[in-house]
This record gives structure tokens, C-alpha cells and sequence, in this order.
């Protein structure tokens, strides 16, 4: 009898581990039997997590299982947690321009994870985060968590420990959409504030907006209980309907927030009117009735 090759012993290892799973995945998956260019976005928001694996951080693991995947990243070198939520924003920039979001959890501790098995308990941690607290189109991180990550920059000067906790922070914002009692401990990263990582001029950055604001308008609309499409719905999916609206309708006041803010720094081509340029941006607000525009 041939003797059984057994993997190498499973070690847990300190990483960062980011679970996440993509908005109004059932739907799509039904919706793509009579749709082909859905059977598309679903395999191109497939493959562009899988790219995660050749980033710009080594030796970065990722699984996907159905609508969700998870993507861990060593803590062993500097600023690993900072450039972690980098990577987790190309991702979302990336998806959400298909029209596809993001509800996720970030956490550090121990874990297996290789190419083909993941286990353990920032796993859990990072789940418990994206299925229970999360609730909407966000990727949540505790407090301690972030500053578990900032323990990295150890060994710098005073004022290089100052500005690097300043870049972490300007990558995440304080849990203040929710509809019930904030959490001072929960932070979500501010996706839609992170114009540096698309363009130094502001055309790519405005461009991108646009193109996301078409898909928060269409999934207000499709879920919206005013909507012919939900009126056709059978109980079930109208149920399931009513929990993906009130997602959107988070979404709706985070980028109304950020778009109508006063006191915001917009990016804006070199060779633009400033003040002209920088009304467009308030015009990208979404009204808060259906139909929604």
C-alpha cells in the first residue's frame, strides 16, 4: 500500500487577515444564468482578488469561496498594517469600479494559511468582523487592532513614529454611519477619501466617483420597495431585498457626507478653475427618495 504524503506541520503564524465578501452576491449569481456580461464581472471581481496574491506585499495568501475570499499578509516588516489597508483599498477601487462592493473585517493573530487551506483565530476573528459588525458595504478594524499593526514602526524617531500612526489614521475613519449606537472602537477604512491612491490631478479621482455613484444609484433602485423590479419579487427575495437596501442606504449617507463636505480637499486638474471644479464634486450628491438620482 502506498504510503500517504502528508503536508508539512501546520504552524501558526502572525498575520494580518482580511476576510471579505462582495455585496449582493445571490443576486448576481441569479441574475447571471440569463446575463453573460454578469457570468463576466463575476470572474474579472474573481481574478482581481486573486491579483492581491501578486502585489506589492510578499508573500500575501489568498482563498476564495464562493462570494467571499480571504486575503492574509505577513506582519513581520514594517508598517505591514498600513500598507495592508493600501492593498485592501486598490481592491475596493477596483471592484467598486465594476459596480461591485466590498463588507469585509481586518484582523491580527495567529493563522495557517497556505495555498490551499486557511485556519485559525484572526480567521475567526476577521469573520466574526465581516458577518456580525460589519453589516454594511465596509471593511471593519477594531482600535487595538490598528494599534497591534502600529507596533511596527518600533525603532523610529519620535517624529517618524507621529507621522506614520497620522498616514495609518488618514486610511480609516470612526464608525459614525451606523444607524444605532456608535461603536468608538470600530473604525471602517475611508474608502472615498483615498484620492492619492488613484491620481496627483484629480481627473482620475473625479472619474472614478462617477462611475461609483452609478452603482450606488442602481442598487438604491433595484432594492428600493418603490421599485417596480422589488414589487415583482417574490417574499423571499423581497426579505432579502430589504436587507441589501439598507446597506445601500449606508452607503447613500457615507457619500453624501463626503461629496457635500465644506471643509474636504478635492483634487483638481492643474489647468481647472478650483472653484468651479470643486462644485462638481457636490453635485455627485445622491437625493435620498426613489426613484434615486
Amino acid at each position: 500500500m502506498k504510503k500517504v504524503s502528508y503536508r508539512k506541520k501546520a504552524v501558526y503564524e502572525k498575520r494580518i487577515v482580511a476576510f471579505v465578501d462582495i455585496l449582493g452576491f445571490k443576486t448576481i449569481i441569479e441574475d447571471s444564468v440569463c446575463d453573460t456580461s454578469l457570468r463576466r464581472k463575476v470572474l474579472e471581481a474573481t481574478e482581481i482578488i486573486h491579483s492581491r496574491r501578486e502585489g506589492q506585499i510578499e508573500g500575501t495568501q489568498v482563498t476564495t469561496f464562493s462570494d467571499s475570499a480571504v486575503i492574509s499578509y505577513p506582519l513581520n516588516m514594517r508598517n505591514a498594517l498600513f500598507y495592508t489597508i493600501i492593498d485592501i483599498i486598490h481592491l475596493q477601487l477596483e471592484l467598486g469600479n465594476k459596480g461591485i462592493m466590498l463588507r469585509g473585517g481586518i484582523a491580527i493573530g495567529d493563522v495557517y494559511h497556505d495555498d490551499d487551506i486557511v485556519f485559525g483565530p484572526a480567521m475567526n476573528e476577521a469573520y466574526f468582523l465581516e458577518s456580525k459588525v460589519a453589516k454594511f458595504p465596509r471593511v471593519v478594524i477594531r482600535k487595538e487592532t490598528l494599534e497591534e499593526g502600529f507596533v511596527n514602526t518600533e525603532g523610529l524617531s519620535k517624529y517618524e513614529i507621529e507621522t506614520n500612526w497620522q498616514d495609518l489614521m488618514s486610511l480609516v475613519k470612526p464608525d459614525n454611519y451606523n444607524d444605532k449606537e456608535n461603536d468608538e472602537n470600530l473604525f471602517f477604512i475611508d474608502l472615498l477619501r483615498q484620492d492619492n491612491e488613484l491620481t496627483d490631478f484629480g481627473d482620475e479621482y473625479y472619474e472614478w466617483l462617477k462611475s461609483f455613484r452609478v452603482a450606488i444609484v442602481e442598487g438604491l433602485n433595484r432594492y428600493s420597495k418603490a421599485s417596480a423590479e422589488y414589487q415583482s419579487m417574490c417574499v423571499e427575495d423581497r426579505i432579502e431585498a430589504d436587507k441589501v437596501f439598507k446597506k445601500y442606504r449606508w452607503l447613500l449617507n457615507y457619500w453624501n457626507h463626503v461629496v457635500e463636505d465644506e471643509a474636504a480637499y478635492y483634487p483638481v486638474p492643474d489647468a481647472v478653475d478650483q472653484e468651479g471644479f470643486r462644485s462638481l464634486y457636490k453635485k455627485l450628491a445622491i437625493k435620498k427618495k426613489y426613484p434615486y438620482f
